[in-house]
């Protein structure tokens, strides 16, 4: 039982090579905060709390640093509140985030570089000064299950590299930038996307490619998915980057039904982070996606998703 943060770096400190712990935070609110670990030993740690903890870095870094072949392991804790930094950083290793957040702290939200493997399952990146995520480096990737990216100053996720991966499925990338940030939703060079079943909407930037912005090369595909930004045409010029069965804001690609710009009346209640489709958003999406083997079978909520009609792009399948 890890009950402050003097706690829990000793006992980061003590986990051998090889070796495995799971830690469990029984701490406060405050317990936690001022902590940063720099882990690079060959080892796997699981940081479980109760959903009251958040893990806070300090002025000279993120919270956690880890490299090397480690892997780290959140459940049930926020990331935030570094006042001069970024949240979490991962280089050459894995992390991964059930349950969790990562909020409110005053750069990057999470750094993940040198083919770390990040991976996020219900859990939210929202409230960063800067970018939700940074990926960098041959074979980084980033992969969202069940998640939201809301609400980043410096917009969601930022990718570049070549052989770098952002998987979204059943996922939110809403409300990131504003009209001084570089991008939006998404931002892509030398990148592969896979996205399905995923809402990007309401991201907005000082260009035009609001929720897609491709500098280089960017492959793949999204589909069954919501893409509208809070100006039309919000998705970049991606030749590569395969966009059917979707509601969008633009294009011509005869399998997605275009429109408009980003609309509030789409969605239960976007301003509390809530991007599930309203009766108009039924009336104005039902019918586009098309589901496909290898898709998710159940939205954000477990609901299931048609797999013999077509359906609701985005995350929500709502009742009909």
């Amino acid at each position: 039982m890890i009950a402050d943060g003097t706690a829990l770096v000793n006992a980061f400190d003590n986990v051998p090579d090889g070796g495995d712990r799971v830690l469990m935070l029984t701490g406060g609110i405050d317990d936690y905060t001022g902590v940063s670990v720099d882990f690079t030993t060959n080892a796997e740690v699981a940081i479980i709390g109760d959903g009251t903890q958040i893990l806070t870095g300090t002025s000279s870094g993120s919270f956690l640093q880890n490299g090397s072949d480690s892997i780290v392991y959140f459940g049930s804790v926020s990331i935030g509140g570094n006042l001069s930094g970024s949240g979490l950083a991962c280089s050459g290793s894995s992390v991964w985030l059930d349950d969790s957040e990562v909020r409110n702290n005053d750069s990057v939200g999470l750094t993940v570089s040198g083919g770390c493997a990040a991976h996020l399952r219900r859990s939210v990146v929202s409230n960063n000064n800067g970018t939700g995520a940074t990926i960098s480096g041959s074979g980084t990737s980033i992969d969202l299950l069940n998640s939201m990216f809301s609400n980043n100053d410096g917009g969601g996720i930022e990718a570049a590299g070549a052989t770098t991966q952002v998987v979204l499925k059943t996922s939110v990338i809403a409300s990131n930038g504003n009209n001084s940030s570089l991008f939006g939703g998404l931002s892509l060079d030398g990148t592969d996307l896979q996205a399905v079943y995923t809402t990007i909407a309401g991201n907005d930037s000082s260009n035009p490619q609001m929720s897609i912005r491709c500098l280089g090369s960017v492959s793949g595909m999204v589909r069954n998915s919501i893409l509208v930004g809070e100006d039309p045409d919000s998705v970049g010029e991606c030749q590569e980057l395969m966009l059917t069965n979707s509601g969008t804001d633009g294009g011509d690609e005869p399998s997605n039904t275009v429109v408009g710009a980003f609309d509030v009346s789409w969605f239960e209640d976007p301003a509390m982070g809530d991007f599930r489709l309203s009766d108009l958003g039924r009336e104005t999406f039902e019918g586009i996606a098309m589901w496909q083997d290898g898709d998710p079978q159940t939205d954000i909520d477990g609901d299931p998703i048609s797999m013999e009609t077509p359906s609701f792009p985005g995350y929500d399948q709502p009742s009909r």
